[in-house]
């Protein structure tokens, strides 16, 4: 593959993502609403506009070689997909309103962009690009959806930029989710949606009045107290009440002299007051795009973390800091870690102090940008090696521009996961990170358990530390290969008959039933499945290797592997909970548009077990940093000491 085709396959996205995103899903006949992954799937063909008008020829040249390689690509991968490629001055003469469009090139460059450009509330100037607030800088980028404007049931997809050499490649920016971005090279500085789309889109802005803030907040429990088994689960009738108040107080707290608040404070306010909750599937999105990713000031460490074995572990640092690498953080400035970064771990869903470390391990950059959890140039760091005593060291904080260059995130898992084997073929290693239900997820399952059965492997780990979770339906395939005896996700489910419930999900009860019922808690037993016949099943040994990362659906997974005898658990304690909610939609705040999730039922463990409501699955071989010693040059220390267990196991019988 081509460079240049490397670089479109972010823009497959545009055409093959759509089913997977939940805001792709469209009405028959709706107006266009985004996202830009939306765009590709509003037509069954597509016109890709090229410039012709772009000061440097060469460049035009390399714009034009892009965008054919975006059309090999389509083609290829989208057989029977029409796609045409058509100069700025053909799409002006042309009727383009039966097919979704993709238009490249800067608003003078091309002429049919420079026609249509004025209908976006942007302006591309020399030195700035003006949104939905000021970026400045002379080599921006900007990638937008926006309807058709020929078409307005059609989406529409523009790559421009202030410079046309920045045009190029654009497509390798990673894109699609969201309606718009801002880019400075790689490095996006904003992604965010547009509001008022049932009139002109605009950009959502950077603050609210107070009395839209408070709506927010109070549309926000409403909508938990209305939609949640138990809200108050976890809290007295006067923590919540006093959650509450403190709540509203804060935005208050936070207005200004003209009654303005900043929806990164109402975001803030929002995420602490529903983690208090203690509930890991009913939580506040904070968003990136209420980063200022042009902010010179120093705010982020310059480390990037991970987990180990029970430990935040130093992963990566910047230049001149290589010494720290590996070693476990301890204390930030004389504090225990986990006491240092509680403000931004109040703002995260979950039910155990683990699973928020992680979900804060997984979103390090917007957490320490958005919540400054220390001032000044420098912070005091303690770390220890292995079993050696402690040190101090102290540190400069960097900006985040930075700390984006220098400490990038890894390249993120694939949510298929991989399988590979070990030990002249004995055992096959298997990372399941998402429990998927869809046809492709379930043939690349039964792809994983053919070559097992070829192989004539004996023991199968099953990785789990990755896995957020899924569909229970995913679970009930994979276990169809396991076992052939009886079993049950959950003794029991309490669903919530909310009017939000009702409108989104079948709740099994006749109509009238359901609605005579609205607002009640009611409960079912769960009933024990029978697994399917795949037509060969796994008979040999099976380790699931969970940890703190291993939620929802996969927690669950890892209870009925325990409670029926099915698999043997390694590693850490589960993040999620054996009783625990979940089943969550979406809603947004009406003004502000936060995202954030409610459960709507309560599921408990398939065998009931004292203490399931306070803590998850815990491993029958619990792998702590002591063992992982003899493996530190492992790539993964803990897949080294399961499969060193496993070997031995075998040697011994």
């Amino acid at each position: 593959m081509t460079r240049n085709r490397m670089m479109c396959v972010a823009l497959l996205g545009l055409c093959l993502a759509a089913s997977c995103h939940p805001k792709q899903t469209r009405v028959s006949g709706a107006l266009f609403r985004g996202p830009i992954n939306a765009a590709g799937e509003t037509s069954p063909s597509t016109v890709l506009i090229v410039p012709t008008n772009e000061a440097d020829k060469a460049v035009q040249q390399k714009i034009h070689e892009d965008v054919r390689d975006v059309q090999e690509l389509i083609e290829e991968r989208m057989p029977g997909r029409n796609v045409k490629i058509m100069t700025d001055a053909e799409a002006l003469r042309s009727d383009l309103s039966q097919g979704a469009l993709s238009v490249y090139g800067t608003p003078r460059g091309n002429l049919w962009l420079a026609r249509y450009i004025a209908t976006l509330p942007v302006a591309i100037e020399p030195n700035a690009i003006i949104a939905d607030r000021l970026y400045k800088g002379s080599n921006l980028r900007f990638i937008s959806t926006w309807h058709h404007p020929q078409n307005p049931k059609l989406g529409m997809v523009i790559y421009t930029a202030q410079r046309a050499e920045d045009v190029v490649g654009i497509n390798s920016i990673h894109h699609g989710p969201t309606d718009y971005l801002v880019a400075q090279g790689q490095t996006i500085i904003r992604a965010a949606d547009y509001i008022n789309k049932d009139g002109r889109w605009t950009f959502p802005s950077l603050e609210l009045g107070l009395a839209q803030a408070t709506e927010d907040l109070d549309f926000l429990f409403k909508t938990i107290e209305q939609v949640h088994p138990n809200c108050r689960a976890n809290l007295s009738r006067t923590d919540y009440k006093r959650l509450k108040e403190r709540s509203l107080a804060a935005l208050q707290q936070a207005s200004d002299d003209k009654g303005r608040v900043p929806i990164r404070v109402l975001a803030l306010t929002a995420a602490e007051a529903v983690a208090a909750l203690g509930d890991g599937h009913t939580g506040c999105h904070l968003p990136a795009d209420l980063i200022d990713r042009q902010d010179p000031s120093p705010c982020m460490p310059p480390f990037r973390l991970r987990w180990d074995a029970g430990h935040v572990t130093i992963d990566k640092t910047v230049a001149g800091l290589e010494h720290l690498t590996d070693t476990h953080l301890l204390r930030i400035n004389g504090e225990p870690f986990d006491r240092a970064v509680a403000p931004i771990l109040a703002r995260f869903p979950g039910e155990r102090q683990e699973f928020r470390m992680m979900y804060f391990l997984n979103q390090q950059e917007v957490c320490w940008a958005l919540i400054r959890l220390v001032q000044g140039q420098e912070i005091t760091v303690t770390v220890r090696r292995g079993m050696n005593e402690p040190r101090s060291v102290k540190v400069p904080l960097i900006s985040l521009a930075r700390y984006g260059q220098e400490l990038p995130s890894g390249p993120r898992r694939d949510r298929a996961g991989f399988h590979e084997f070990h030990d002249d073929g004995r055992t096959c290693y298997w990372q399941y990170n998402s429990f998927d239900p869809s046809d492709t997820a379930r043939k690349a399952v039964d792809a994983v358990f053919k070559d097992i059965r070829e192989r004539n492997a004996r023991n199968l780990i099953i990785d789990l530390r990755f896995n957020g979770g899924g569909s229970t339906a995913a679970a009930d395939h994979i276990l169809s290969y396991l076992t052939t005896k009886p079993y049950r996700n959950y003794s029991r489910v309490d669903v919530r008959l909310s009017r939000q419930f009702l409108a989104v999900q079948r709740s099994g009860l006749p109509g009238p039933v359901a609605w005579l019922l609205r607002g009640h808690l009611v409960s079912a037993r769960g009933k024990y499945t029978k697994p399917a016949d795949p037509g060969y099943k796994f008979e040999g040994s099976v380790y699931a290797l969970v940890g703190p990362g291993t939620f929802s659906s996969a927690a669950d997974f890892a209870g009925v592997l325990q409670d029926f005898h099915i698999g043997t658990l390694a590693g850490e304690e589960t993040g999620g909970l054996r009783q625990c909610f979940g089943d969550c939609p979406t809603f947004h705040t009406p003004h502000g548009n936060l995202a954030f999730t409610v459960s709507t039922k309560r599921f408990y463990a398939p065998t009931p077990k004292p203490g399931d409501a306070t803590h998850g699955s815990r491993p029958d071989l619990p792998i702590a940093e002591a063992d992982l010693a003899p493996f530190a040059d492992a790539g993964d220390p803990s897949i080294a000491f399961l499969l060193d267990y496993i070997k031995e196991r075998r040697e011994a019988e």
